[in-house]
């Protein structure tokens, strides 16, 4: 919409007119069935964390989603600063030489949300991409300023705007600050907390576990829909993570 005062009937009409020219589902689902059912999906509009320590899996959980997604026939955008596109692309390349089927630009610019935004408006408009990816935060923090925690927090509001202007679900991943691999992890570990907390509609972590072997643990830390709070065993299959299947 552009900048107007409207009355609320008329506002009602003019997002689902959008809603509907969107061709937008009312719910995506992450393709895990527990966190699905207890977290109810995801929504437009909203934005969702992935955290957990160097090397415990947080990539290969969005190369998960991504491969659910695209299943789904759901158009994604990937904006991946921290791994070559290339590697990326071909560590999601299954023997036959097919990889799941999403956006990404050309180029990267780290700590520009406005050259961002404008991609995701690109993603928007020439593929319908419904749900963005963004790995990782601090790639689009400026750490030459002095107060890192203020620019995290800026940045978050504006990506929660830039969820809720423009329909999408954002992931965002977020690092911790340090802790052991294999230990449990909780709201205290994840970098300036409380201002990623506050825009954030759901925080998951991920961290690996010594039994099952490639086994990991998903968490979900906060819900801001339901208020969830779980874990949920995953276990390395192929390229790709896959919930265990309970035995009861």
């Amino acid at each position: 919409m552009s900048d107007d005062i409207v009355l609320s009937n008329e506002y009602l009409e003019a997002v689902e007119k959008y809603l509907e020219e969107r061709g937008k589902p009312v719910c995506l689902k992450t393709g895990f069935r527990t966190l699905d059912g207890l977290v109810g999906g995801m929504e437009g509009g909203e934005v969702w964390i992935i955290s957990g320590t160097p090397k415990a899996g947080k990539t290969l959980l969005l190369k998960t989603f991504l491969r659910n997604l695209s299943e789904q026939e759901v158009m994604c955008c990937v904006f991946q600063y921290e791994v070559n596109p290339y590697k990326f692309l071909k560590s999601m390349e299954n023997p036959s030489g097919s990889i799941p089927i999403f956006a990404l630009p050309t180029t990267i610019k780290d700590h520009d949300l406005k050259w961002l935004d404008t991609m995701i408006s690109k993603a928007i408009k020439k593929y319908k991409a419904q749900v963005i990816f963004i790995d990782h935060l601090h790639f689009l923090v400026d750490l030459m300023r002095h107060n890192i925690s203020i620019e995290i927090g800026s940045v978050m509001r504006r990506l929660k705007k830039m969820a809720l202007t423009h329909n999408v679900v954002i992931f965002l991943v977020a690092h911790t600050v340090k802790a052991k691999p294999d230990t449990e992890l909780d709201m205290s570990d994840i970098r300036d907390s409380g201002l990623i907390a506050a825009e954030s509609d759901a925080i998951l972590f991920i961290w690996r576990t010594k039994k099952p072997h490639n086994g990991s643990v998903l968490k979900i830390a906060a819900d801001r829909k339901n208020g969830t709070i779980t874990k949920i065993e995953l276990v390395k299959t192929g390229l790709y993570l896959e919930e265990v299947k309970s035995h009861a």
